[in-house]
């Protein structure tokens, strides 16, 4: 009978893993969020707006866990 809850035990650790993983996700674009709507209003022609709106598209297209690198590193391991 205790072996059953196993999986539950398991998948709860790893839904608790995951919203940690998050919340330090989202600490991470908070930090960096100055840095990154300057370089979206360079690439937007200076347009807050549109900036802003691609800079949304980004955190929920990360956030969500869709974002890919095609194998390239990450900005933290080029230092």
């Amino acid at each position: 009978m205790i072996s059953g809850l196993t999986p539950l035990i398991l998948g709860a650790a790893e839904a608790e893993e995951r919203a940690m993983d998050e919340v330090e996700l989202r600490r991470q674009l908070e930090r960096a969020h100055a840095d990154c709507i300057g370089w979206a209003m360079a690439c937007c022609g200076r347009d807050r707006d549109d900036a802003e709106e691609v800079l949304q598209t980004v955190y929920l297209t990360v956030l969500d866990g869709r974002a890919r690198t095609d194998g390239r590193p990450s900005p933290d391991s080029r230092q």
